[in-house]
Protein backbone atom coordinates (compact mmCIF):
# COMPACT_ATOMS: atom_id res chain seq x y z
CA UNK A 1 0.00 0.00 0.00
CA UNK A 2 1.45 3.53 -1.01
CA UNK A 3 1.68 5.92 1.60
CA UNK A 4 -0.20 9.37 0.63
CA UNK A 5 1.19 12.83 1.97
CA UNK A 6 -1.74 14.65 3.12
CA UNK A 7 -1.19 18.49 4.35
CA UNK A 8 -3.71 18.40 7.08
CA UNK A 9 -0.91 16.52 8.99
CA UNK A 10 1.84 19.02 9.01
CA UNK A 11 2.68 19.36 12.29
CA UNK A 12 2.23 22.82 14.09
CA UNK A 13 5.06 25.16 13.47
CA UNK A 14 5.09 27.48 16.67
CA UNK A 15 7.60 29.25 15.34
CA UNK A 16 9.24 30.28 12.01
CA UNK A 17 12.48 27.56 12.08
CA UNK A 18 14.41 30.72 10.63
CA UNK A 19 14.43 32.28 13.95
CA UNK A 20 15.64 28.92 16.04
CA UNK A 21 18.20 27.65 12.85
CA UNK A 22 21.18 26.49 14.38
CA UNK A 23 19.84 26.23 17.77
CA UNK A 24 19.86 23.04 19.92
CA UNK A 25 16.90 22.26 22.13
CA UNK A 26 18.00 23.88 25.23
CA UNK A 27 18.52 27.25 23.37
CA UNK A 28 15.03 26.55 21.25
CA UNK A 29 13.37 26.28 25.02
CA UNK A 30 13.30 30.08 25.95
CA UNK A 31 11.28 30.53 22.32
CA UNK A 32 8.45 27.66 23.26
CA UNK A 33 8.24 29.00 26.93
CA UNK A 34 7.55 32.33 25.81
CA UNK A 35 5.15 31.22 22.92
CA UNK A 36 3.34 29.00 25.76
CA UNK A 37 3.25 31.62 28.94
CA UNK A 38 0.47 34.04 27.64
CA UNK A 39 -1.54 31.30 24.73
CA UNK A 40 -3.09 33.37 21.40
CA UNK A 41 -4.61 31.92 19.06
CA UNK A 42 -3.63 34.25 16.74
CA UNK A 43 0.08 34.56 17.66
CA UNK A 44 2.58 34.14 14.85
CA UNK A 45 6.67 33.99 15.87
CA UNK A 46 7.53 34.77 12.17
CA UNK A 47 6.45 34.65 8.81
CA UNK A 48 6.69 31.05 8.36
CA UNK A 49 5.13 30.21 12.16
CA UNK A 50 1.29 28.62 12.30
CA UNK A 51 -0.64 30.40 14.20
CA UNK A 52 -2.54 27.86 16.84
CA UNK A 53 -5.80 28.77 15.14
CA UNK A 54 -4.27 27.62 12.46
CA UNK A 55 -3.05 24.64 13.46
CA UNK A 56 -6.23 23.60 14.86
CA UNK A 57 -8.18 24.38 11.65
CA UNK A 58 -6.01 22.21 9.99
CA UNK A 59 -7.11 19.13 12.82
CA UNK A 60 -10.32 19.90 12.59
CA UNK A 61 -10.36 19.47 8.79
CA UNK A 62 -8.93 16.04 9.51
CA UNK A 63 -11.30 14.93 11.23
CA UNK A 64 -13.85 15.63 9.65
CA UNK A 65 -12.56 13.53 6.96
CA UNK A 66 -12.19 10.66 8.89
CA UNK A 67 -15.59 8.37 8.13
CA UNK A 68 -13.92 8.83 4.58
CA UNK A 69 -10.58 6.84 5.20
CA UNK A 70 -10.52 3.42 4.22
CA UNK A 71 -10.48 0.63 7.41
CA UNK A 72 -6.81 -0.05 8.77
CA UNK A 73 -5.63 3.58 7.65
CA UNK A 74 -2.68 4.03 9.64
CA UNK A 75 -1.27 7.58 9.85
CA UNK A 76 1.85 9.12 11.73
CA UNK A 77 1.95 12.26 13.87
CA UNK A 78 3.51 14.82 16.51
CA UNK A 79 2.53 14.72 20.10
CA UNK A 80 1.25 18.12 19.67
CA UNK A 81 -1.15 16.92 16.61
CA UNK A 82 -1.98 13.65 18.05
CA UNK A 83 -3.25 15.41 20.79
CA UNK A 84 -5.54 17.87 19.66
CA UNK A 85 -7.11 15.26 17.24
CA UNK A 86 -8.18 13.42 20.70
CA UNK A 87 -9.00 16.38 22.17
CA UNK A 88 -11.14 17.00 19.93
CA UNK A 89 -12.92 13.40 19.49
CA UNK A 90 -13.54 13.73 23.20
CA UNK A 91 -15.68 16.67 22.09
CA UNK A 92 -13.73 19.27 23.32
CA UNK A 93 -12.83 22.77 21.39
CA UNK A 94 -10.34 25.21 21.20
CA UNK A 95 -12.16 28.64 20.06
CA UNK A 96 -10.72 31.20 21.82
CA UNK A 97 -7.07 31.88 24.24
CA UNK A 98 -8.50 30.04 27.03
CA UNK A 99 -9.34 26.84 25.32
CA UNK A 100 -5.96 26.61 23.60
CA UNK A 101 -4.42 27.04 27.49
CA UNK A 102 -6.65 24.17 28.67
CA UNK A 103 -5.89 22.43 25.54
CA UNK A 104 -1.86 22.50 26.55
CA UNK A 105 -2.41 21.26 30.03
CA UNK A 106 -4.27 18.41 28.55
CA UNK A 107 -1.54 17.96 26.10
CA UNK A 108 1.45 17.73 28.47
CA UNK A 109 -0.15 15.20 30.39
CA UNK A 110 -1.14 12.75 27.77
CA UNK A 111 0.93 9.95 27.17
CA UNK A 112 2.92 10.30 24.11
CA UNK A 113 6.30 8.90 24.19
CA UNK A 114 7.73 8.09 20.96
CA UNK A 115 5.91 5.56 18.92
CA UNK A 116 3.13 5.79 20.84
CA UNK A 117 -0.14 3.97 19.41
CA UNK A 118 -3.48 5.70 19.34
CA UNK A 119 -6.28 4.06 17.65
CA UNK A 120 -9.82 5.66 17.03
CA UNK A 121 -12.99 3.20 16.36
CA UNK A 122 -15.92 4.95 15.12
CA UNK A 123 -19.52 3.68 16.28
CA UNK A 124 -21.27 5.53 13.42
CA UNK A 125 -21.79 8.88 15.55
CA UNK A 126 -18.49 9.77 16.73
CA UNK A 127 -15.09 8.74 16.51
CA UNK A 128 -13.35 7.55 20.32
CA UNK A 129 -9.72 7.39 20.80
CA UNK A 130 -8.10 4.61 22.79
CA UNK A 131 -4.24 4.26 23.74
CA UNK A 132 -2.77 0.67 21.93
CA UNK A 133 0.50 1.29 22.75
CA UNK A 134 2.64 3.05 25.22
CA UNK A 135 6.75 3.03 24.34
Amino acid sequence: MAAAANPLLNEFSAIDPALIAGMDGAQRKPFMVEYWREPSMTKRMGNDADTFAEFAHRVIAFSQGLDALPDGTVIFGHGIWIGLLVWQALGFTCNDDAGMKTFRRFQLGLPMPNCAVYQFTSDGRRWSPQVVHLN
